[in-house]
């Protein structure tokens, strides 16, 4: 069994399945670029997915098959999709449910009414059309829970040719994860965080005005607030993590 992105192939399997259930199945093709499936084999047996509406999101296509439900799979799904959310920026979740209002409760989500949704949820073709008015409308601030991020739900994303990172941010702190080649260079620049960097694999050299540190594996370096520095690898690929505040918006 794994969570995957969903890709155009998966879009019947996923239409039926929530017909199975009895969710809305009209717009899955949507929102498949933020839609995650559970897969059993060549057998697909959950799905979730969000449509991103500026700070806020709609969750929807939130099902598993009745044969694999009570094995954690729903708890699984929602805890991958919450890094799809926090990568877009989205700072409140909400969605529709007339079957699952206990089960989300257990996941943070609180009722509320529907007027207090914003105008960008409410005039989704969900709120105005799909979901049944007697449905509860329910709502997941991301800011007052604790941001989980299981093992491969970050995805590293190219930086400056040779680098490759992933970042993971709060409102003050940072913390980012880089895999860089040999031979290869971070100019000099500054910048108002301070920075501390700790090198997993391989070897990173610092260079100041007046200075060249060479960090190796299972060392550290701090770097202060607007202190002017650059930074190379030679001969050995790198694997390093840097911790941020405030945050270095150049990594958000």
């Amino acid at each position: 069994m794994k969570i995957r992105k969903a890709d155009p192939r998966d879009v019947p399997k996923i239409e039926a399945l929530l017909s199975t259930v009895g969710l809305p199945n009209g717009a899955v093709a949507e929102t498949l670029e933020n839609c995650l499936i559970a897969a059993d084999g060549a057998e697909l047996v959950g799905t979730i997915a969000i449509d991103c509406l500026g700070d806020w999101a709609l969750l929807k296509s939130f099902a598993v098959s009745p044969d694999f439900q009570g094995r954690g799979w729903g708890k699984a799904l929602f805890e991958r999709m919450l890094p799809v959310a926090l990568q877009n920026k989205i700072q409140q979740l909400f969605l529709l449910t007339t079957t699952a209002e206990c089960y989300l409760s257990k996941l943070n989500f609180k009722a509320i009414s529907r007027e207090q949704v914003p105008e960008a949820i409410a005039e989704t073709i969900d709120f105005k059309e799909i979901c049944p008015s007697q449905a509860t409308c329910m709502t997941l601030n991301l800011s007052e829970i604790m941001h989980y991020y299981p093992r491969g739900s970050l995805d590293l994303k190219p930086d400056i040719a040779g680098v490759k990172l992933w970042s993971v941010s709060l409102e003050k702190t940072q913390f980012t994860y880089f895999e860089v080649e040999p031979n290869k260079e971070f100019e000099m620049h500054v910048h108002e965080s301070e920075q501390i960097t700790h090198v997993l694999e391989g070897e990173l050299f610092f260079k100041t005005d007046i200075d060249i540190v060479c960090v190796k594996a299972g060392e550290t370096i701090a770097i202060p607030s607007n202190l002017r520095h650059g930074a190379f690898t030679k001969d050995l690929p790198l694997k390093a993590v840097d911790a941020w505040s405030p945050i270095n918006s150049k990594y958000e």
